[in-house]
């Protein structure tokens, strides 16, 4: 008997937590290893080969990368906001959009930040409403959050926060 196929999934930065074991438990994973963001050609050509995709806000999904991500079922969102992902690119594509919904997060630390600092890029800044940086815990809960929302989608299920609820009857 042939096993099924599991699905693909790259995540565009480490997580905190367990929140990778749990999805590597369940899919075929590729983690991009750096802290800053991978270069756009590597999130394009990444695109291209996976089923599932957890990006963070510097991460764009837009009409380009979705014209070659022919596979892409589903992407999930490390951040309350989703203003990297063309919804309505994504909902013409039956492509779920999870993010993490009205979520409590506890931030601590609140620094202000220009826009253009690389700091902005690293997984532990938040926009919430004010720029902070997360608890390690908080980290946690968030991205144990977008791994539930990819699983669920992957599974044909509608995420438990997902921006595009009206593909699922």
């Amino acid at each position: 008997m042939e096993r099924p196929t599991r699905p693909r999934v790259f995540v565009t930065r480490q997580l905190p937590g367990d929140a990778l074991a749990r999805l590597a438990a369940q899919v075929s994973l590729r983690v991009w290893e750096e802290q800053l963001p991978p270069p756009r050609d590597v999130l394009l050509s990444e695109a291209r080969e996976v089923d599932g995709l957890i990006t963070l806000l510097t991460d764009r999904v837009d009409e380009p990368l979705l014209d070659g991500a022919h596979r892409l079922r589903a992407v999930s969102n490390v951040a309350v906001g989703y203003d990297n992902i063309d919804v309505a690119a994504c909902t013409a594509r039956r492509i779920p959009v999870g993010h993490l919904g009205g979520a409590a997060l506890d931030v601590t630390d609140p620094e202000p930040l220009p826009s253009d600092s690389p700091l902005m890029t690293l997984p532990n800044v938040l926009l919430a409403p004010h720029i902070a940086s997360a608890s390690h815990a908080t980290r946690g809960r968030m991205a144990s959050m977008a791994v539930d929302n990819l699983l669920a989608a992957l599974e044909g299920r509608k995420p438990p926060h997902c921006v595009n609820p009206e593909l699922f009857p």
